[in-house]
């Protein structure tokens, strides 16, 4: 799979990957193209033991879909090969690099299934507000945390934990892009580190003195949301029981 291939260049090879895959399945694939595709992947993998060609097409489909950002059919891909053949460390790999970033869209597809059902649920929308985030969208991550923490009633503490975590990955993703993207202006930037430590403040008011540090130690410090912002003043300040 070529890194620096566009995204013609993959949809193009997706094609035709699922018109050898059709051949190969219908037992069509001409001894030519099968000693091509079989030098191929010896010099993909010279180790590797050796495998059908369905296994193979399976195998080389799936990093492709992978590049495509379709996790989920990727992963089906590689699950069918490796049900072929189960000797595929490489693939397990891939299978479980793809499954990490499934769950993401799994899980933002969730949050917003229940917002659509309860819209007036803040645990859902700090929720998504984290997903946002770990995927890269800190201004969607930005407008749930205030949708979670605005309106009438009262705030419960765990809830502005929540944000306060989603805003220091909003922060994170601010200042250093995924992708060799362009930082967001440092106004920004401290906006989401004043959330963080806006809401972190008030949650651990609502919490008896007597409980503060074990609460710091269990719900915040423990939790590893908050590497982006660990060790900043504030962070040490508001640390201390």
């Amino acid at each position: 799979v070529n890194r620096t291939a566009s995204l013609v260049d993959y949809k193009a090879s997706l094609e035709a990957y699922n018109r050898g895959f059709a051949l190969a399945s219908q037992g069509k694939a001409n001894e030519t193209g099968a000693k091509a595709m079989a030098s191929y992947f010896k010099q993909l993998d010279p180790k590797g033991p050796p495998e059908t060609i369905e296994a193979k097409l399976l195998r080389a489909r799936g990093l492709i879909k992978a590049r495509l950002g379709d996790y989920g059919s990727a992963m089906a891909d590689y699950t069918r090969s490796l049900e072929i053949n189960g000797e595929q460390p490489y693939l397990r790999n891939r299978r479980a690099t793809a499954m990490i970033s499934k769950w993401r869209e799994i899980a933002l597809e969730d949050y917003s299934q229940g917002i659509k059902l309860n819209p007036n649920d803040r645990e859902l929308y700090a929720g998504r507000a984290y997903v946002y985030a770990l995927l890269g969208d800190h201004v969607s991550s930005a407008k749930d945390v205030n949708i979670a923490i605005g309106g009438m009633g009262q705030v419960v503490w765990f809830v502005r934990v929540n944000c306060a975590a989603a805003l220091a990955q909003a922060y994170r993703v601010a200042k250093s892009p995924p992708k060799g993207g362009k930082p967001a202006e440092k106004g920004i930037q401290d906006q989401y580190l004043a959330g963080v430590w806006s809401q972190l403040s008030q949650a651990k008011q609502s919490i008896p003195a007597v409980k503060k540090a074990a609460w710091w130690m269990e719900n915040i410090d423990a939790d590893d949301a908050f590497d982006p912002v660990r060790g900043l003043p504030d962070w040490l300040e508001l640390a201390k029981p």
